[in-house]
């Protein structure tokens, strides 16, 4: 399985290469796809594809967009203490569904909810870090 990490800086690209990906998703030549919002450090939409097809890579390889190491990537779709937003209150809106926020979001990554976090982790088994990276996301997301 190969995993690919690209940025763009033109939605409209990335909104007609989603739609191209789902396509390719539906049809399993796809075994991961995410994309993010745009990233405030880089101005760039995130996509993020994990696939064994060549259609597939070859798409990605002329899609324009800019490949990013699995460090680079990591970097940029991870929160931690001070940094804002919508996936900052939807972060503390899945704590709280499970039990481990006990406010309502406010979209501030702040000291409560890194403590929460740290509790998420540490109940799920993770590094505990403080930092919401792509490991701790998946755990959230189920």
């Amino acid at each position: 399985m190969n995993r690919f990490h690209l940025g763009f800086t033109d939605q409209e690209i990335v909104d007609k290469l989603k739609l191209q990906l789902m396509e390719k998703w539906q049809n399993k030549k796809i075994e991961r796809f995410l994309s993010t919002s745009k990233n405030p450090q880089t101005n760039e939409y995130l996509i993020l594809v994990e696939t064994d097809s060549k259609e597939v890579e070859n798409l990605l390889q002329n899609s324009g967009g800019r490949f990013l190491t699995n460090e680079e990537y990591e970097a940029l779709t991870a929160y931690s203490k001070g940094d804002t937003g919508t996936d900052i209150h939807n972060i503390q809106q899945k704590l709280l569904d499970k039990n481990f926020y006990p406010y309502l979001p406010s979209g501030i990554f702040d000291e409560d909810t890194e403590l929460a976090v740290k509790d998420f982790q540490r109940t799920n088994r993770l590094p505990v870090t403080g930092i919401v990276n792509e490991e701790t996301m998946k755990k959230l997301r189920e």
